[in-house]
């Protein structure tokens, strides 16, 4: 756990040092994936990856400006959310790239697509894609949810939340909205309202 704990840390001071990226852009992240990420087969175990899509969101939070380092425990992200595709088998010991993206918002959720590559000579691009991941983010302060614009204010990135796309449960279809995160916001709302207990 501590080490978790400080391989987090030092993405962060990571992203901090590192060129800043536009709230749009795509962030590359290096990552590498050791022996403590092997399962009693000897393959990376699927719950490792969430690991590896973590430490790449917190230097992609600082880089792009989502949150600023020192204001962190004030006002902090939490994950509700993640889908993962599996593309193909992750070896161990090597360095992998992890691409971080901001999609849009969604209601008071912050969307991000993450994807893990890893080198591959057989690709045109010299990189194919290990696992997708697509997740959703919120931010709390005192201990209650926040808008996304709240919480950029808060961590003074008011450019941030004004150059994303927004949609909500009203609009799923919204300008600049890409048609795959407008279905997967429409199925997780009806999923989420479906796990509510019954009102008596």
């Amino acid at each position: 756990m501590f080490l978790h704990v400080f391989r987090c840390l030092g993405y962060v001071v990571r992203g901090m040092w590192r060129p800043k990226v536009g709230p749009l852009d795509t962030c590359r992240s290096r990552v590498y994936v050791g022996f403590r990420k092997l399962d009693a087969f000897l393959h990376v175990n699927n719950s490792r990856y969430l690991e590896v899509f973590e430490f790449a969101r917190w230097e992609h939070g600082v880089r792009s400006g989502v949150f600023r380092h020192r204001d962190i425990l004030k006002c902090f992200p939490v994950i509700t959310n993640i889908h993962v595709q599996y593309v193909s088998q992750l070896k161990a010991f090597q360095w992998v790239t992890v691409e971080t993206t901001v999609r849009s918002v969604h209601d008071k959720t912050l969307l991000l697509e993450q994807r893990i590559l890893f080198r591959d000579p057989k690709s045109p691009t010299g990189e194919s894609i290990a696992a997708a991941a697509v997740v959703k983010v919120i931010f709390l302060a005192n201990g209650k949810t926040v808008d996304v614009p709240t919480a950029m204010r808060f961590h003074g990135s008011e450019g941030v939340s004004n150059a994303l796309p927004k949609s909500s449960s009203a609009q799923y279809d919204a300008p600049d909205i890409p048609g795959w995160c407008a279905s997967l916001n429409k199925g997780d709302d009806a999923w989420r309202l479906a796990l509510r207990p019954p009102k008596p």
